[in-house]
This record gives C-alpha cells, structure tokens and sequence, in this order.
C-alpha cells in the first residue's frame, strides 16, 4: 500500500511539473508574439510620421481640405499629423510572468494529486486607432489642449466639436486657424459661450461682419455678447434677423437698428 503511494505522489508530482512547463512555454510565445505586435505598431507608426514628413510623395491630393458653402471640409482622405503621432500612447499588450501558477488551481492540484492541463486562450490586445478621430477620442484632455493649439485643420475641426468644451478657446488660440473656420465656429451652437465670447472680443473676428452675423444668430451667444456684436452685422444681415431669425431681443434691436438708419 506504501508503494502505491508512493508511486501515486510520483506521478502526481511529474503531472505538476508537465503543467508548469506548459506553462512557460505558452508564456515565452505570448511573450514573443506581444513583441511582433509591438514592432509591427511602431513599424506603422513611423510609416505615417513618413507620410506626414513627404506628403507630396505618397498622398499629393490630401494635403488641403475644401469648403462647401460656409463650413469648411475635413481632406477626403484623413492624415495623421506629427503632433498627433507624437501624442499617440500605444498601450503594451499584457504578458504573463514566466512560471505563474495559479495559486488556487495549484491547491487543487495539491489536493487531488492530478489536474488537466489548461492552455488560457490568447487574447490578441484590440487594434490601436487608425484614423484621426479615434486618435482623438483615445487623448486625455491636457493631450488635447496639446493638440488643440498645433494641430492640423482637419484635427482643430474635430475638436471644436469636443464634449470637453474647455478645448474649444484652445483650438482658437491655434495660430493657424483661418477666418473661414472662425466663421464656422460661431455658428455652432455646441460651442461654448466662453469661446463665443472669445471670437467677439477678437480685434479681427470681432469686426467681421459675417462672423458678428453668425454669433448674433447663435442661440448660445451670451446675450450681451450678440447685442454688442449687432452694430457690426450687415445690412442684408440685419434685414434677415429682424424677420424673427433670432431670439427677441435681438430682432427688436435689428429692427431699431434699420429703422435708426432709414430716418437718418
């Protein structure tokens, strides 16, 4: 009976040590395998900073974007930008440690004196982003503020239309940022009123006639924003919000303001 046993322990124990090099051998592979997943991402990413260091050479048509009536057009086809490479944090798939044993199974093991062998399945890490708006959704908000003031147009449209409204005044202070997009910018009512105010008080923005336009109809102007900004609109403008295109006391001043302006 002694015997047996001892035979039993034996085997049990070359069981355990069977287990164990499985699993370092399915550790070293995942190990292996993270590594080409690693190089083939840094691989990719250099490939765009290339791309973003020649772009005549490999995407000669996506180097400007459109406008379609007033609001600008993102490129046809999106391009990553060095500062949003820069930004790019890929995250390390995780590795096991060679040698784990779970502690729990182990016990079993122990108690039992066998236990099937059990490969955990290899759950490949999910795609980094590819595009510039999952990049975006990907950045923190200090990373966006970053990007927000040297990023590229299609990049500052994407973030005037950020959740995080801090970001907004940011991606106006970009030196780049053309009066087309500023126009665009007052328009949307998504936009916050601080950035509003922002492109009011501008000594440029603030004295352009279409931009005064497009804030005095934004519903998210601060009121004592859009009447200030009401001397500066159009006529052609103004005859449009006195037919009621605005919130009420905007309209009666337009009207004020025409009916001023025809008895002199």
């Amino acid at each position: 009976a002694r015997a047996e046993v001892e035979r039993a322990a034996a085997r049990a124990q070359a069981e355990r040590v069977a287990v164990r090099a499985e699993a370092d051998r399915a550790a070293i592979a995942a190990r292996a395998e993270a590594e080409i997943r690693e190089a083939a991402q840094r691989a990719a990413i250099a490939a765009r900073a290339n791309r973003v260091a020649h772009p005549g050479a490999a995407h000669p048509a996506s180097a400007s974007s459109t406008i379609v009536g007033n609001a600008p057009v993102a490129p046809s086809r999106s391009r990553i930008s060095s500062e949003l490479i820069d930004l790019l944090d890929v995250p390390e798939p995780p590795v096991p440690a060679i040698g784990e044993v779970d502690p729990a199974k182990d016990a079993e093991f122990q108690s039992l004196g066998s236990m099937p062998v059990e490969v955990s399945e290899d759950k490949t890490p999910s795609r980094p982003p590819t595009t510039v708006a999952a990049i975006i959704d990907t950045l923190s908000p200090t990373q966006k503020m970053r990007l927000a003031i040297s990023g590229t147009r299609e990049e500052r449209l994407l973030l005037l239309r950020d959740t995080n409204k801090i970001i907004h005044i940011y991606v106006l202070k970009n030196p780049r940022i053309t009066l087309d997009e500023v126009q665009y910018a007052a328009k949307q009512p998504s936009l916050s009123p601080d950035a509003l105010k922002y492109i009011a008080d501008h000594i440029e923005w603030g004295g352009n006639s279409q931009v005064c336009a497009a804030l005095v109809r934004n519903p998210r102007t601060p009121m004592d924003v859009a009447l200030r900004s009401i001397d500066r609109v159009g006529v052609n403008d103004l005859r449009q919000i006195a037919r009621g295109s605005a919130r009420g006391p905007i309209v009666q001043a337009a009207r004020r303001i025409l009916i001023g302006g025809s008895g002199g």
